[in-house]
């Protein structure tokens, strides 16, 4: 090998390590701006019941991380559930899912498939193996995930989030829970309940 190719060969090298040492704490500090900081929590309330986690850890909220990535799940330990502590009972639950105040589809919840949406935006719980009810001490799964959207940009970070899961369970007789909820229940309820 000649002096003048060894020497270009040691100029590229050189040149690579320094343009290495250049841009790679610029791709490192773009990728961990890619995070989102979240300073908020999620509440969570139960009438007649007790939300947990899924190490059925009783819970009142969640705290969310420091930063999350976009398309990045919460950790919920397991999943949300509810346990009746009473007697069988009809459940209902409603999320709201909040940015500045406001509805977004920027947050996203996995619901267990065992709740289904009414009109009135609560999700019944309509297990047929149970005749749509929780039994007193019982722990049904209601959220497997929540979400951060792929399209949550850095633009938002430093919003306020505002989650809330609300539960209501009622006694499972016969017209109680027409006082409570009305009559306007999705289909699949009434075909669980029986």
């Amino acid at each position: 090998m000649t002096k003048g190719r060894l020497i270009l060969k040691i100029f590229i090298i050189i040149f690579a390590l320094a343009m290495l040492g250049i841009f790679c704490p610029i791709f490192v500090w773009a990728a961990r701006n890619q995070s989102i900081t979240l300073n908020n929590t999620i509440k969570i309330e139960a009438v007649n019941g007790i939300w947990t986690n899924g190490n059925f850890v009783e819970i009142s909220e969640i705290q969310f991380p420091n930063y999350v990535a976009p398309g990045e799940s919460i950790n919920l330990d397991g999943g949300l559930y509810l346990k009746n502590e009473g007697i069988s009972s009809y459940a209902r639950f409603k999320p709201i899912l909040l940015l500045n105040g406001e509805e977004t589809d920027l947050i996203s919840i996995e619901i267990d498939p065992n709740w289904v949406l009414g009109q009135d935006g609560y999700y019944y719980f309509c297990n047929k193996d149970t005749s749509a009810q929780i039994n007193m001490g019982q722990y049904v799964v209601v959220i497997n995930k929540i979400v951060i959207s792929d399209t949550f940009k850095n633009i938002n970070s430093g919003d306020e989030i505002n989650l809330s899961f609300t539960a209501e369970l009622v006694e499972a007789n016969e017209e109680g829970w027409k006082t409570q909820w009305g009559e306007q229940l999705p289909d699949e309820w009434y075909v669980a309940k029986g």
